[in-house]
């Protein structure tokens, strides 16, 4: 048997979450089954599965790695994998690092610090697993990966003395994922949940209780389950820390009286992060390089973009902010389109120097995202380049499952030739190279 026979795509395994309820208690989470008919469970080699993003836990250092890590990284290519998290930063508690699959049948590797359970320090474990899920899934979203697998990534190695109960984790990750899926379900087609037993109890009951399937499907709250995940239990706010929270509640759920002469609370403005800070200053310089902008419609009313890869110098300009912001103008030009919510993109290489020629593997990597992303909206995307980058390109294409909407072309001329009758504006074909 082949090895290709071997691998499995995402979309053709598990045990949908959706069928074959299970019938026991009433439970208060809304029942929501377009929800459930994105998360499948499956007991299975990760490492065969053909998808866009695996979830893998990875111990600290002093501590041995999972079998299954050891597994995955070895299939990838642990030299290349260990390079990159070198170079890009190694996970820390509650935080997500994306890797490329290398040989794997991934895009990315998602590596995330594997939590372990402490008594002593049990609430921050707790805290820790639900970050890894919502960082992890974050990680993929930017990542416009739509089918991400999870391994249980807080299983620990043999003879870990602070592993973390299964039942436990099973619930913080169900939980965590519910508030994913309640918020950003349409940014992902399919959740697998990778399970390394082929009944496993912990999980059914988890899903059941946070993703219920009907009515009367049901698993009763644990005290333990019921805690504060963001703060601990035993935390009192001091008396300035109330004034400054409005919305402070007694622990009993009773709204907390007013005290004599007690200032009136004032909203405290959120303060920006330093990673939300950089993306705005880094999307506002891609913005002003007016290297993506809209050049026109078709005679069907429907949007034509330009990127103009001339205009911006890869190693003086972040790359992935430049995609993040052609993603934002391709939402505007699918609400404005007159058909469909359909648009182009024009992808300019004529013209370019050696520091505006991105990585071609990144390119077509991003091409592929923004195609997946819209789906059926991306009506084409049409490149035009010299001789050499469509040699190099045709041969990384042939293995792009969105190849039959990509179109090369010499020339601008070629260009208006596929658009008669539209109206593209006259500056920016001047800028393409040619004159209408």
């Amino acid at each position: 048997m082949s090895e290709r026979s071997l691998i499995v795509n995402v979309n053709e395994v598990g045990f949908c979450w959706d069928s074959a309820a299970r019938n026991d208690r009433a439970l208060p989470n809304a029942v929501r089954p377009e929800l459930n008919e994105k998360v499948f469970l499956w007991s299975g080699d990760v490492r065969r599965l053909r998808c866009d993003a695996v979830v893998v836990g990875r111990s600290s250092k002093g501590h041995y790695q999972t079998e299954t890590y050891e597994r995955i990284l070895a299939a990838a290519g642990a030299d290349n994998v260990e390079q990159e998290l070198s170079q890009e930063g190694y996970p820390r508690s509650g935080e997500a690092r994306a890797t490329h699959g290398y040989h794997l049948h991934t895009r990315y590797l998602i590596h995330v610090l594997r939590p372990r359970f402490p008594k002593k320090y049990k609430h921050a474990a707790r805290v820790a697993l639900g970050r890894c899920v919502s960082s992890a899934l974050d990680s993929a979203v930017d990542r416009n990966c739509r089918t991400i697998v999870f391994s249980e990534f807080w299983e620990s190695p043999k003879g870990e003395t602070h592993a973390f109960p299964r039942k436990i984790a099973a619930s913080l990750f169900c939980k965590s994922l519910r508030s994913f899926l309640d918020a950003h379900a349409h940014y992902v087609e399919k959740i697998l949940i990778v399970t390394n037993q082929k009944d496993d109890s912990d999980m059914l009951d988890a899903l059941a209780k946070y993703l219920p399937r009907n009515e009367a499907e049901a698993v009763e709250f644990d005290k333990e389950d019921e805690e504060d995940d963001d703060s601990p239990a035993d935390h009192e706010l001091t008396k300035e820390e109330s004034y400054r929270a409005p919305e402070y509640v007694n622990r009993d759920g009773t709204l907390r009286r007013s005290k004599n002469n007690e200032p009136s609370p004032e909203p405290v403005p959120e303060e920006e992060s330093i990673p939300q800070r950089y993306s705005r200053e880094t999307l506002t310089e891609v913005e002003e390089l007016d290297a993506i902008k809209f050049a026109g419609e078709d005679s069907q009313g429907r949007p034509i973009l330009a990127w103009m890869q001339q205009k911006i110098n890869v190693k003086e300009v972040d790359m992935d902010q430049v995609f993040r912001y052609l993603l934002q103008i391709a939402e505007e030009a699918s609400r404005e389109s007159r058909s469909g919510r359909e648009f182009f993109v024009v992808y300019n290489h004529q013209g370019c120097r050696p520091e505006n020629v991105p990585a071609i593997p990144w390119l077509w990597d991003k091409i592929r995202q923004l195609v997946v992303r819209f789906e059926t909206r991306v009506k084409k995307v049409f490149i035009i380049g010299d001789f050499l980058v469509r040699i190099v390109s045709v041969g990384i294409l042939w293995n792009l499952d969105v190849r039959d909407r990509i179109c090369f072309i010499d020339s601008t001329e070629q260009l208006l030739l596929q658009f008669p009758g539209g109206r593209l504006k006259r500056s920016i074909v001047s800028e393409f190279g040619a004159n209408q």
